[in-house]
């Protein structure tokens, strides 16, 4: 059965069963405004509700009181703020199917999935309304159909994702993801505030180097790479037999060819580098960013969590993650800055990668060590050079923490060989002494190479992701290549999930009026916290949702007014230990 619902009073007398699942589906105006909010509480039953200013509050409230499955809920949950609907779906079939067909990477639109499991044939749009006709100037009654259809579809594709021993057997990731939906959706409707002088300032400085550079070589064309080519060789007289020439017969003038004609002339080299810089950050940064600013103030950026192979996040629209985090295009992040009243709180996690390799390959002595405060970079180069722990200098934990970091993606006596002076008997016992030193961690790792077998890889939360596989015949440098992306896939994969939860975490438990998560930007989520009394109690209490989200992890927590100006957080959060187990 299927009802058009205009009053509060219709809406009061729907049948709902008391099944504690509502499928949930909305359609929008050609501006996004909340037109109309479909619900399905059984196979075949389900409402149009028509939103006004009186079923506002009833909706909310009814939408509150069960479990939500939707299908891409990242917009959904969007639109219902508009509604005071705060949301997050605990089973979202868009969400559900990416997990279960990891291996393809289309055909995840409602009508396909429901199509292909659930039987319906549903139509477009397109075929109500025509082509060019805007939903807004439509009456419900000519999409009631259409729409409902979807609530319906939404329910029986939870229902049948919900019987598969797959989805069962990973209940929690499957949570995770649709979850996520809400915490998503509602990251985009915040939006980080931009500061449009502030980038007109940055504009103006990287014009006027970039106007400097170009004035002491009149007349050549730094920007035009055959005329710079050419006027290298000729004028310049740089050797370029050791740069690749490209298929037009000239050579080539990239990144790589500049690296290796540089100490030929290091100051006009240096000068095209710092050139090529500043015109990027101009025409990626500067220019482009300011066109995404909306009449807020703030940019809504897009935040994919199945925007990788590895479950890590993408962004566009445009791309926060790549805003530079050092050197000369770090003063971009002038740019971003908090809503007044607010103040910028990053949480980083530490050497995440490395202490799920650890926790996986069951290194509990040293995650012992790291629990009560060691330093397993410091560790690890007493292990490495041969040394006693207190005797290991500023350099050596240096070359221990780089060490560290390789080991995920296949440290090899390479890795050591700057070590070594080039020595490469050394470097090899070197990385012995290394695998001695973890045996849980090399042997783990080892294990998780196989997976080249059978072609695919899972995390430890059970992300699936497709490889190549092993053939009889294959290359070493192949075969290496495939075990190391084995490793990388669970190990990064795993870590990718964290950060998920604690996104979850920290949307569920922090206060939602003075806690807002705004970015994520890789290990780093990165909110605006009211500054207030409350600040250090929300501090603690985020930092608290990110500990947790697996066992023994660690954050780095800054704080500041800008993107920018971020420095570590002083207060040191009460009652938070630096790692903590679950």
């Amino acid at each position: 059965m299927r009802y058009l619902v205009r009053t509060v009073e219709e809406l009061q007398s729907l049948p709902i069963k008391a099944t504690g699942w509502l499928a949930v589906d909305t359609e929008t105006a050609s501006n996004e405004r909340l037109l109309t909010v479909q619900v399905a509480w059984s196979p075949d039953d389900a409402a149009m509700i028509i939103i006004s200013d009186a079923l506002r509050e009833p909706v909310k409230d009814l939408l509150m009181q069960y479990k939500l499955a939707m299908h891409y809920g990242t917009y959904d949950c969007r639109i219902l703020l508009q509604i005071g609907a705060r949301l997050c779906p605990e089973h979202d079939t868009y969400a559900v199917a990416r997990l279960l067909y990891y291996d393809k990477y289309e055909g995840f639109g409602l009508k396909v999935l429901a199509k292909q499991f659930c039987d319906m044939d549903m139509r477009n749009i397109h075929d109500v309304a025509g082509p060019d006709v805007k939903m807004e100037d439509l009456n419900p009654e000519d999409y009631f159909e259409y729409g409902t259809d979807d609530a319906i579809a939404t329910y029986r594709l939870m229902q049948y994702q919900q019987s598969l021993d797959w989805v069962k057997a990973h209940k929690l990731l499957c949570l995770i993801e649709s979850n996520l939906q809400g915490v998503v959706a509602r990251m985009k409707d915040r939006g980080v505030l931009f500061n449009q002088s502030a980038m007109d300032e940055i504009q103006s400085e990287l014009n006027s180097g970039i106007s400097e550079i170009a004035a002491r070589y009149p007349g050549v064309s730094l920007s035009a790479p055959a005329d710079l080519e050419r006027w290298l060789r000729s004028v310049v007289k740089l050797d370029f037999s050791e740069v690749n020439t490209l298929k037009s017969g000239r050579y080539s003038v990239n990144a790589e060819a500049l690296g290796i004609l540089y100490y030929q002339n290091p100051t006009v080299i240096g000068d095209i580098q710092q050139y090529r810089e500043l015109t990027k950050l101009c025409s990626t940064y500067t220019v482009s960013y300011s066109s995404f600013a909306r009449v807020d103030g703030a940019i809504h950026a897009t935040f994919d969590p199945f925007g990788t192979a590895t479950g890590r996040f993408s962004s566009s629209s445009p791309n926060m993650q790549n805003v530079p985090v050092s050197g000369r295009g770090k003063v971009i992040r002038k740019a971003f800055v908090a809503r007044p009243g607010y103040r910028f709180v990053s949480m980083d996690y530490k050497m995440i990668e490395f202490i799920v390799a650890l926790v996986l390959a069951e290194e509990t002595k040293v995650l012992e060590f790291i629990d009560k405060g060691g330093d397993v970079h410091k560790l690890t180069a007493s292990m490495v050079y041969g040394v006693d722990y207190d005797a290991v200098t500023k350099e050596q934990r240096g070359h221990g923490k780089t060490v560290n970091f390789a080991v995920v993606y296949g440290a090899g006596a390479w890795t050591f060989l700057p070590f070594c002076n080039g020595d490469w008997a050394a470097a090899e016992a070197m990385k012995k002494r290394f695998v001695d030193a973890y045996p849980k961690l090399f042997a783990y790792l080892e294990r998780l190479s196989k997976a080249m077998f059978r072609g695919w890889t899972e995390t430890w939360f059970g992300r699936r992701r497709k490889i190549g596989q092993w053939r009889k015949g294959m290359a070493g440098k192949d075969i290496a290549g495939l075990a190391r992306l084995c490793r990388n896939s669970v190990i990064q994969g795993t870590a990718a999930d964290i950060v998920k939860m604690a996104m979850c975490l920290v949307d569920f438990e922090c206060n939602p009026d003075r806690v807002h998560i705004i970015m994520q930007i890789h290990d780093d989520i990165v909110m605006e916290i009211e500054d207030g009394e409350h600040f250090d109690e929300d501090v603690r209490c985020a930092a608290s949702a990110m500990v947790k989200s697996f066992r023994h992890m660690q954050v780095d927590i800054k704080e500041g007014l800008t993107w920018y100006d971020l420095k570590p957080y002083q207060a040191k959060p009460q009652g938070v230990s630096e790692s903590t187990s679950i």
